[in-house]
C-alpha cells in the first residue's frame, strides 16, 4: 500500500506500508505514521488505485471499517480488486 500526501503547510510525502492491516495498526497508534489533518493525494493498494478524496483519518476510517465489516475469527482477511471495486473478504 502507497500513499502521497500534503501536509497542512504546504509539504508533500510518501509512506508504503506492507499492507493495509499495517497502515491501520501503525495511524491507530498513540503517534501515527503520518499526520491525520495530512490530505491523501493518492494511494495504491497491491499496485492499483485506489480512489479516495479526504484526509489520513478519512482514509483510515474508511478502510478500517472495510476489514472490520469483514474481519474473520483468525484476524486473516484479504484485500482485492474486482470489477473496478475494492473488495475484503
Amino acid at each position: 500500500m502507497n500513499i502521497a500526501y500534503q501536509f497542512l503547510d504546504g509539504r508533500k510525502g510518501g509512506q508504503s506500508f506492507v499492507s493495509v492491516a499495517e497502515f491501520i495498526m501503525l495511524q491507530d497508534r498513540e503517534v501515527p505514521a503520518i499526520d491525520d489533518s495530512a490530505k491523501v493525494l493518492s494511494v495504491e493498494i497491491d499496485g492499483e488505485p485506489y480512489e479516495f478524496s479526504g484526509n489520513v483519518a478519512d482514509l483510515f476510517f474508511e478502510l478500517n471499517k472495510k476489514i472490520n465489516s469483514t474481519n474473520t475469527a483468525s484476524g486473516v482477511f484479504l484485500f482485492y480488486k474486482k470489477n473496478g471495486q475494492f473488495i475484503t473478504q
